[in-house]
């Protein structure tokens, strides 16, 4: 593999934070003779402390790959006014382009500003999202106000659809425009969430007679999600299947209004019977912190 330059590890630190790294002297000492498995055992120990890694990747070559390994396990993209955090990022892969293997979880984020300047910078989610393989995890949204995702570029659109078909987990939260079409590409994903979540009509996707996606969902969390036009999405995903042999655990969350509409005959209908569903949790808006587990429909 290449060797890269011992503070090239610096340029990731000044280019996402926004903050200049002063050079660190690299140390000169040998690393003591240890298996290799000791060596990845300290480097695992250090695992959330992100200057400690940092620190362990100047000063010693044996643990600068796997210090690297941690440091981008999880990249997150904040778009802000002037910042392509996008942009940014694919400019360390030019100088490092093995990092891109690294990262195992995408986190987009907005708040806005995504979508909104004439720089089109939201075109560079694709370009992102390409040059990273082994991406298992993604989740979108969480700022206010909501992620439009429709406000993204078409390519990085399809490039978000495509990555999902290899997820194993997925997190839509204070998102709008969600195309449904998401749906057919879902067949790898055991963890799914979708908080305050909307989605426009679509009737190709609505009135569609079959589809090919084996759904493998394990974990399924709803709060406040809803289709254009109709109250609830419980019908579509009845008609999906979504619980049929794998559902282990299905969190709801309700407001008000859906909790006072929202019958056991209803509850039923979320779900197809399966013997290997254990696990169904509502989570009531007057004990919004709390669980109330529901054994059988």
């Amino acid at each position: 593999m290449e060797e890269i330059h011992p503070l090239q590890l610096q340029v990731p630190a000044r280019n996402v934070t926004g903050r200049s790294v002063e050079a660190e002297p690299v140390g000169t000492k040998p690393c003591p003779e240890l298996p290799p498995e000791i060596h990845e055992m300290i480097i695992n120990e250090l695992d959330g402390e992100t200057e400690a890694l940092k620190q362990c990747a100047l000063a010693c070559r044996v643990y600068r790959y796997g210090a690297q390994k941690l440091l981008f396990n999880k990249l997150t993209l904040d778009f802000s006014p002037g910042s392509n955090p996008a942009q940014e990022f694919l400019g360390i892969l030019e100088d490092s382009p093995w990092i891109g293997d690294y990262v195992a979880c995408l986190s987009l984020r907005s708040n806005g500003h995504l979508g909104e300047d004439t720089d089109e910078k939201d075109k560079w989610v694709s370009r992102v999202i390409t040059a990273l393989p082994n991406i298992v995890e993604m989740d979108i949204g969480w700022g206010l106000p909501d992620f439009r995702f429709c406000m993204l570029d078409r390519s990085s659109q399809m490039a978000i659809m495509s990555t999902c078909e290899n997820l194993r987990s997925l997190t839509l939260a204070f998102t709008e425009d969600a195309p449904l079409a998401i749906f057919d590409h879902m067949q790898r994903i055991e963890t799914l969430e979708l908080q305050d979540v909307r989605f426009p009509k679509d009737r190709e996707v609505l009135d569609a007679k079959s589809w090919t996606v084996p759904y493998r969902i394990k974990e399924l969390t709803l709060q406040y999600v809803h289709i254009e036009g109709a109250r609830m999405i419980y019908p579509f995903l009845k008609k999906r299947r979504f619980s049929k042999g794998l559902l282990e655990t299905l969190s709801i969350g309700l407001n008000e209004l859906n909790w006072v509409t929202l019958s056991q005959r209803a509850y039923k209908g979320i779900l197809v019977p399966a013997k290997s569903n254990r696990d169904y949790v509502i989570r009531p808006p007057s004990i919004p912190s709390g669980r109330r587990t529901i054994t059988s429909f």
